[in-house]
């Protein structure tokens, strides 16, 4: 049986925040590409729609779709990209849009942005094994696509850091709010606000742990109105502190565990 080939990174990088940035239409024949927004919000335009999005969901583009793309909003835009090859035609059919609510493919993207180009054979195998766990969260189909608690997980991340109404959840759902209200919580076991609220923290953790941000940036990136009600909901989900986290993390790493949190 013939060995698969495995996808290869062919490209990563980082556009720094920046406000009115636009890249006119334009494809990648030979590779697939990847973009994944860290700040402000973002449209695309490719097989005549137009996706848009910010922190938390991340974009596909299959080799040789033509393209086009524009910060939107007043916020400056930031992404960090990577681009792949793949002979054996895996990502074919990945969605166009996919939901990294947990902020598992944005970590992966920054890692990978630090080590390329490789220097030396390890960090190329290592660099291989990042770009394997990055590309499993972009392959992982929807679950419950058309689920009341999936269509406000997809709604919530794109929108992680704007004012959020019951209102608009439950449009997005396609629901009333009165019915969005009762059925998502016979589906989801909390409120739209409870679950809201646990997103928001769990980015907010993402962010403690791989970035250096002030809790005041982290707040307003995450949706909440300043640190101390980041602080506040945090412990509440958490059960610690935003900068217990940092400080357990902080001294893992310093024991050689890695900041491994359990």
């Amino acid at each position: 049986m013939p060995e698969r080939l495995a996808p290869t990174l062919v490209s990563c990088g980082r556009v720094a925040p920046m406000r009115g940035w636009s890249m006119r239409e334009h494809s990648h024949r030979d590779m697939h590409e990847v973009i994944v927004p860290a700040a402000g919000r973002m449209a695309v335009r490719i097989r005549g729609n137009v996706l848009c999005g910010g922190r938390g969901i991340v974009f596909f583009y299959p080799a040789g779709e033509a393209h086009e793309e524009r910060a939107v909003g007043d916020r400056p835009l930031e992404t960090f990209f990577f681009g792949f090859r793949d002979p054996a035609g895996e990502f074919l059919r990945s969605p166009l849009e996919v939901t990294d609510a947990e902020g598992r493919i944005l970590m992966l993207a920054r890692w990978m942005r630090e080590l390329f180009p490789p220097r030396d054979e390890d960090t190329r195998n290592f660099l291989d094994l990042l770009l394997a766990a990055a590309l499993r969260e972009v392959r992982v189909p929807p679950r419950g696509e058309d689920g009341v608690v999936r269509a406000t997980e997809r709604y919530v991340a794109a929108n992680l850091d704007a004012p959020l109404r019951l209102d608009d959840l439950a449009a997005a759902a396609g629901l009333s709010k009165y019915h969005y209200s009762r059925v998502f919580k016979a589906e989801a076991g909390e409120t739209p606000w409870a679950f809201v609220r646990r997103k928001r923290v769990e980015a907010a953790r993402t962010l403690l742990l791989t970035t250096p941000l002030p809790l005041k940036v982290i707040a307003v990136q995450t949706g909440f109105a300043d640190e101390y009600s980041l602080s506040r909901a945090y412990k509440q989900v958490a059960g610690e502190s935003p900068r217990s986290t940092r400080r357990r993390a902080a001294r893992g790493a310093r024991e050689g565990s890695g900041g491994a949190l359990t």
